[in-house]
């Protein structure tokens, strides 16, 4: 398993080279982490406070740029460590679960030989640190359901666990029922003393969300954070859901016919065993299964709910990252005991299955993620591109002088070349006041956007042009 270990550390090491991949909630979190360091204020690079998300990797992104340590390189480390510990943990907990050793190493070897795991684990996102954290609950539940009892010095390390965890994402609240139920059901005791375990045990794993809301509300946001309505329906949400459980087996990037029947089959049959393994769970009454099988069902249960009420990203191997583990461990409970079954088409089927699921994710897996590590080496990831940070463009950007305004069609991309907050969001009718500098690029979204409209009667003089875009003064 150490091996499996230094793998998925070496391969988010090495995608890494250029820098941890940045994407537009990326810029968010730096652009908070640097006002953090030196304003001793949570604003993003717009100059507002940050309240859709929880402040905890801003503040940790702070602290050490104010040590004087480099985020970024310290961001790289971080995420290497914990792309390591996340196998270890996941075949800690496979092992707690099945009772058995081999599936354990087979889904350590198979989180991390995932090429969604590399992509994660190579990104300035509070992802990495929040699986880590969220496993490690996961695995001293699941040995407080084992052994009988819960230790204090367990349910200490599971509230400061849970709590960490709601600081990076708000999502992990669905941590704290997991918490509740296993409280309660662990242990001996009469039923009164079980509802007080769980109470106070509750409380205390909920004191991050406290702290986050209680800030939310002060800064007359929504306590859980500010979210834009709207979403998709909730067929679309679960088919985005098969389609990234399907890419875990066949982590092809070709969008031909065949790799979308092949990969919504296989997401299918992933779905069947969830919902059948959960099923067994709950019939069985198989009690160590319990932490993991209410984790595993309660978020996928809150990215649909997300997705269909709320303007949520695709539901892609990031959101999954965290339950990834968990669902492996689900779903090789079901397929032990279907093996085990009774009958002459069952155990055969199941063992059948197991296997072309298993080899075929750690191969398919294995290429997949060593090509996006070589690619992200050479190049970069997203807006950490080498082709823009190291451009024309770029260069005019860092030697502006500290007073300048800026303005942008896009403005986090802008930020990252800057690296200066109070960017102004333009579009072509409505430009600046003069002595602003317009950074336009040439592609936004992946949609090409022409310079020919801007504002008719204004002074434009074009500073430079590449390939990234256009750097402007008006006026």
């Amino acid at each position: 398993m150490a091996v499996c270990a230094l793998l998925a550390a070496c391969l988010s090491l090495v995608a890494t080279s250029q820098g941890p991949g940045i994407s537009v909630d990326s810029i968010y979190y730096a652009s908070t982490g640097h006002a953090f360091a030196t304003t001793g204020r949570l604003t993003q690079f717009d100059g507002s406070p940050m309240t859709m998300w929880p402040p905890g990797l801003p503040v940790l992104l702070g602290t050490l740029e104010r040590l004087g340590l480099d985020p970024q390189l310290w961001t790289r480390l971080a995420n290497a460590i914990c792309a390591a510990a996340t196998v270890l943990l996941s075949y800690g907990l496979a092992r707690l679960v099945t009772g058995v050793d081999l599936p354990a190493v087979l889904i350590g070897a198979v989180v991390a030989s995932s090429a969604g795991t590399t992509r994660v684990f190579s990104m300035m996102l509070t992802e990495p640190l929040f699986t880590v954290l969220a496993l490690g609950t996961l695995v001293i539940l699941t040995s407080a359901m084992r052994v009988g009892r819960l230790t204090p010095l367990a349910a200490v390390a599971v509230a400061a666990f849970v709590s960490l965890a709601t600081t990076l994402r708000i999502s992990g609240v669905v941590l704290i029922p997991t918490v509740a139920v296993v409280a309660f059901v662990v242990g001996h005791g009469p039923w009164g003393t079980a509802v007080l375990r769980a109470a106070v045990l509750s409380a205390t794993s909920s004191l991050g969300v406290i702290a986050i809301a209680s800030r939310n509300v002060m800064l007359g946001a929504a306590p859980l954070g500010d979210r834009p309505t709207g979403g998709q329906s909730v067929v679309r949400v679960l088919a985005q859901g098969v389609r990234t459980l399907g890419r875990y087996i066949v982590p092809v990037e070709m969008k031909t016919t065949l790799i979308n029947a092949v990969t919504v089959s296989l997401g299918t049959v992933l779905v069947g065993l969830i919902v059948w393994s959960l099923a067994h769970i709950v019939r069985s009454r198989e009690s160590v299964a319990l932490p993991v099988a209410l984790f595993t069902a309660l978020w996928w249960s809150l990215l649909v709910y997300s997705g269909s009420t709320t303007v949520l990203d695709s539901l892609d191997d990031r959101l999954t990252a965290p339950v990834f583990a968990a669902t492996a461990v689900v779903i090789a409970l079901g397929l032990r005991r279907g093996v085990r079954a009774q009958g002459r088409w069952m155990p055969k089927t199941m063992r059948a299955m197991s296997v072309v699921l298993v080899v075929t994710s750690i191969f398919g897996g294995l290429v997949a993620s060593s090509r996006f590590s070589m690619i992200a080496a050479r190049e970069g990831i997203g807006f950490n591109d080498v082709h823009a940070t190291r451009s024309a463009l770029a260069l005019s950007l860092a030697a502006l002088p500290p007073d300048t305004r800026i303005a942008s069609n896009d403005p986090f991309r802008a930020y990252w070349l800057a690296r200066r907050s109070g960017i102004e969001l333009v579009d072509p009718g409505s430009l600046p006041v003069d002595g602003t500098y317009l950074v336009w690029f040439t592609e936004v979204g992946g949609q090409r956007s022409d310079v020919a409209t801007f504002e008719p009667g204004r002074s434009l003089t074009p500073v430079l042009s590449d390939g990234q875009g256009t750097l402007i003064r008006i006026g």
